[in-house]
């Protein structure tokens, strides 16, 4: 039987496996990256990463939970969706750039990218 883990799985069939919401675009079977999480929530509201860190800045939002709950309630987002901003939120860019998207992370839009 295996053994769950806080990245995925492991146990008697091999190394351990990412979970779907660790997979990167080099992972097999990859279900969508840290970035383009960001990118599709910007496409969906306007706004763009850096926006909604400056957005949960100013209303003071600090936990996971509540910034989730915001993040779907007011900006209509998913779950998914609102929770990579809500890790963006919380650990920070510099954070994120380094543990989900191999040291590029874009915050300035798809537009900015063009």
């Amino acid at each position: 039987m295996a053994r769950e883990t806080h990245r995925g799985t492991a146990g008697a069939d091999g190394p351990e496996q990412p979970d779907r919401h660790h997979r990167t675009s080099k992972d097999r079977g990859a279900v969508i990256s840290f970035q383009a999480y960001l990118d599709n929530a910007e496409k969906r509201t306007g706004i763009t990463p850096r926006g909604f860190l400056d957005l949960a800045f100013g209303k003071n939002l600090t936990k996971h939970g509540e910034i989730v709950t915001w993040l779907k309630t007011e900006h209509g987002l998913g779950h998914g969706h609102a929770t990579a901003i809500a890790r963006l939120v919380t650990k920070g860019p510099d954070f994120v750039a380094e543990h989900h998207t191999e040291g590029v992370l874009h915050l300035d839009g798809v537009a900015a990218r063009s």
